[in-house]
């Protein structure tokens, strides 16, 4: 099974659409793109394995190779580096809303292919930069 991340990157943040196939699965919140803040940045655009892991303090996650994560976070938490934060909607704000109802749900579907020795990929992709800073147009930086 392959997923697919396609992202929109800004200066305050990445977010993308999580899709299988043509479907929906979820929307993504991430970091900026490196060139946008160099103190924390969305991980590289590439094709990851994924695989559960689970800590005593966090709870269930998905590791991204060793690169990152995905996890539930409230939306009043910036996404670290490297992390992909699943949600289901916007608010009126334009708050991210349902981290943990996202995750449980994509969780949940993985968990079948899991289960079934299936392997899990994530492709990562982006649509081009709009702004004029070159270093932010190059694909090798995420």
């Amino acid at each position: 099974m392959r997923l697919h991340l396609i992202r929109r990157y800004k200066p305050g943040e990445t977010i993308g659409r999580l899709v299988l196939g043509t479907k929906l699965i979820c929307i993504v919140r991430e970091a900026p793109k490196e060139c946008f803040n160099g103190a924390y940045s969305c991980l590289s655009e590439g094709l990851y394995s994924l695989m559960p892991i689970h800590t005593e303090d966090k709870g269930w996650m998905i590791s991204l190779g060793t690169k990152g994560l995905i996890l539930p976070k409230s939306a009043e938490l910036n996404p670290g580096s490297n992390e992909l934060i699943p949600f289901s909607c916007f608010n009126e704000a334009k708050v991210p809303m349902f981290s943990r109802l996202a995750f449980s749900k994509l969780f949940e579907r993985l968990e079948l292919e899991w289960a079934n020795d299936s392997v899990v990929e994530l492709l990562i992709s982006g649509i081009p930069v709009p702004y004029s800073l070159a270093k932010c147009r190059s694909r090798s930086r995420c």
